[in-house]
């Protein structure tokens, strides 16, 4: 009876697994927030930026942002030629989006402006404020064009109102200093299926319910 128990509790752990959320690593299928859109030159937080699918603005606690671009203003490791939107000098230790209408996610490459190992934080707010979803992600900072992290988060409910990315650690401890790339905002909501130990843990207890009805009937 206990094995039994044990068995189904163990499906009852795989039935009950959330897939609201999950977090993103790769570039997100939707429409893209260019900050070409801004050229080359300074931001001032709490602009207005727009993209195919809404509006919103881009804020950051300490002050001004820099349009930039990879190659000519930022030798880094984003995409080629990618449009970045930068801390500068001034600001940080944040770069904050805010979406007038909510949306099902978002994502962008990330580097320290230092080069060496960092971590970024993703952290996604409702319309109330809340935090809905909160990831991070270690990456390198280096010149070879195209390796820069991906980090994003994808909802199945358009309940997303605000983006935060942050660095948690940087070389030389500067985590106001960190670029992204242009942004790509989900249009529908991305279902998470269970990983692979999730399904060896289902099928495990599958085979443990069968055995003991096997004996059972002997």
């Amino acid at each position: 009876m206990k094995k039994l128990m044990m068995g189904m509790a163990l499906i009852g752990a795989v039935v009950s697994y959330d897939a609201s959320a999950v977090e993103v690593n790769s570039a997100i299928t939707g429409q893209d927030i260019e900050w070409s859109q801004f050229g080359i030159s300074s931001v001032t937080s709490g602009t207005a930026f727009t993209y195919t699918g809404g509006t919103g603005s881009v804020y950051s606690t300490a002050g001004t942002l820099q349009a930039t671009q990879q190659g000519p203003g930022w030798n880094g490791n984003m995409p080629a030629n990618e449009s970045l939107l930068w801390t500068g000098s001034s600001a940080g230790p944040d770069i904050t989006l805010n979406f007038d209408s909510g949306i099902f996610g978002a994502g962008a490459y990330i580097q320290s402006n230092y080069y060496g190992s960092f971590t970024a934080l993703i952290q996604a707010y409702d319309f109330s404020g809340n935090i809905l979803e909160s990831y991070t992600e270690d990456g390198v900072s280096d010149s070879n064009t195209g390796t820069a992290i991906y980090l994003g988060v994808a909802r199945n409910n358009a309940d997303i109102f605000k983006i935060s990315y942050t660095l948690t650690s940087a070389p030389f401890g500067a985590l106001n200093d960190f670029a992204i790339s242009n942004v790509n905002v989900a249009q529908t909501g991305i279902s998470t299926v269970p990983e692979a130990d999730t399904y060896a843990l289902m099928m495990f207890g599958l085979a443990l319910v069968s055995l003991i009805s096997r004996r059972k009937q002997h």
